[in-house]
């Protein structure tokens, strides 16, 4: 690519981020002002959000903060208890980046669940990576298992997983046959919760774990209820 092209390749980025700083312009500023009071303290927020908020996370911006205003009302989250600046900054920076809006809605409900007061008041910081590395498939088939009726679920809590998200077959039981067996996709889901620690899989002789079962572990329950809470049962 020639050197005349790349210039007029970024001065056309460049107008277009100023077109949308231009649109947004009336509505960043209450955005980033309300996304300020969820950190603590609040000077040193200011000055990071600015600077991480820019461009295309403009839009993304405003609508997270209408996320997490209309979270806040539907959980019944009043007050603002501020995030530390070490839980608050990669937490805003990933929920700011989400354009998934199923992805980006689990980003606001785990800031609501930072700054609320209800519950014990405990949410590890962890939850943040671990909903950072998660694809949206990995995101449906978790919350699919959080919410498996109890004909799909035996008393060990294990469910088949070939049908997820999607469906449920009925309970694992000891007589089973021809177990069926999840595709690739599912299955490379599967085995990338299991290793953020959300699911298990049943254990085979030999001691090898089989992702054709598995359930949603006490980490995964405690992560459903801080980013999905109408998906944990």
């Amino acid at each position: 690519m020639s050197g005349d092209k790349t210039l007029e390749m970024g001065a056309k980025a460049a107008e277009e981020i100023a077109k949308t700083a231009a649109v947004y312009q009336p509505t960043i500023h209450d955005a980033v002002a309300f996304l300020q009071r969820l950190i603590a303290p609040v000077e040193q927020g200011a000055g990071l959000l600015a600077d991480y908020i820019k461009g295309r996370r403009l839009e993304l911006a405003i609508k997270q903060e209408a996320r997490i205003r209309e979270l806040m009302r539907e959980r019944g989250v009043s007050s603002i208890k501020p995030m530390a600046l070490s839980t608050a900054v990669p937490l805003i920076e990933a929920a700011t980046l989400e354009e998934d809006d199923d992805m980006a809605r689990m980003f606001a409900n785990l800031i609501v669940s930072h700054i609320s007061d209800s519950g014990d008041g405990y949410v590890p910081k962890q939850f943040t990576d671990t909903l950072r590395q998660m694809s949206p498939l990995e995101a449906a088939i978790l919350k699919a298992m959080g919410s498996a009726p109890d004909r799909a679920v035996n008393e060990s809590g294990m469910m088949y997983t070939a049908s997820l998200p999607h469906s449920y077959l009925d309970a694992p039981g000891p007589k089973d046959k021809d177990v069926p067996e999840p595709n690739r996709s599912i299955s490379l889901a599967l085995a990338s919760l299991r290793q953020s620690g959300c699911i298990e899989g049943a254990l085979a002789w030999g001691g090898f774990t089989l992702l054709s079962q598995a359930r949603v572990t006490e980490y995964g329950r405690a992560f459903l209820d801080a980013v999905s809470p109408s998906s944990s049962k």
